[in-house]
């Protein structure tokens, strides 16, 4: 049984989901885990790639492949197709257009993670690469209101800090599964980027935790990604994104009491 079970949305990320799977399967553990692979009906060499792997490392690679988009029906796929196949009491994510550069990466995290019950996200640093301009920079600070508020020495955060931190690296996401589970039970609506509800709420259950190392690159502008796709939304549909945060960020607050609501 796995401890650890790593899903990877892919779609149409030919030129990048080699390397994402790389970084996956060299990672050195001493303890099992599992990468489900998810191709949403790719129309490029995807599937391709994502087959051979899970040929050349069946005890780890658990593909899944779609013959028709689910994104575009507006079906949950974490829901849908990952969570009924994780069998490890941790999850961590890295997108078919993300990847690991640190092959100690989970051991890191799941060190921490194990021996703090109370931590219920553990999040890293990370090289953000923009596919469109060619540049790199490190992640924290991500944006310059963050820096008002972070503190390079800082390692815990309690949801107060941490959602408003602009950014945190999707591929260096590391959380118990019964923490997913409650969100699943929980009446919080979805998000257009729904990784902010996750590591929202994961956090609220409990604290979150930075590793301040380089552990992944997060990928901005790349083909179909959601912030290259943010900057080519016309003004109606950023009003109703704005509007959809709003109602997940209020039922947020009131799940937690208010405690956090100033």
């Amino acid at each position: 049984m796995a401890a650890v079970s790593v899903y990877c949305l892919a779609y149409n990320h030919e030129k990048t989901i080699r390397r994402a799977l790389e970084g996956m399967v060299c990672q050195k553990t001493d303890f099992d885990f599992e990468v489900i692979v998810h191709d949403d009906a790719s129309a490029d060499g995807t599937a391709a790639i994502i087959r051979a792997y899970a040929a050349k490392y069946p005890e780890i690679i658990r593909p899944v492949f779609q013959t028709e988009n689910q994104w575009s029906k507006g079906i949950s796929i974490v829901e849908t197709q990952i969570r009924p196949r994780i069998r490890g009491r941790y999850i961590a994510i890295c997108e078919g257009d993300d990847y690991w550069t640190d092959p100690h990466k989970l051991q890191k995290q799941y060190d921490y993670v194990e021996a703090h019950p109370a931590c219920t996200l553990c999040f890293t640093n990370a090289v953000i690469r923009n596919d469109g301009t060619g540049t790199r920079r490190i992640f924290v600070p991500y944006a310059r209101r963050d820096a008002q508020q972070f503190d390079p020495g800082k390692e815990d955060y309690s949801l107060y800090d941490f959602h408003r931190l602009t950014f945190i690296p999707t591929a260096s996401f590391f959380f118990r599964t019964e923490c997913y589970d409650a969100l699943m039970r929980a009446d919080i609506p979805h998000c257009p980027v729904d990784d902010l509800r996750l590591r929202l709420f994961v956090t609220s259950l409990g604290y979150a935790h930075f590793i301040n190392q380089r552990t992944c690159v997060y990928r901005e502008d790349s083909a179909g990604s959601i912030m290259k796709r943010w900057r080519e939304q016309d003004a109606s549909k950023a009003e109703r994104d704005a509007r959809m945060n709003y109602r997940m960020l209020s039922a947020l607050d009131q799940y937690t009491g208010y405690v956090y609501h100033r």
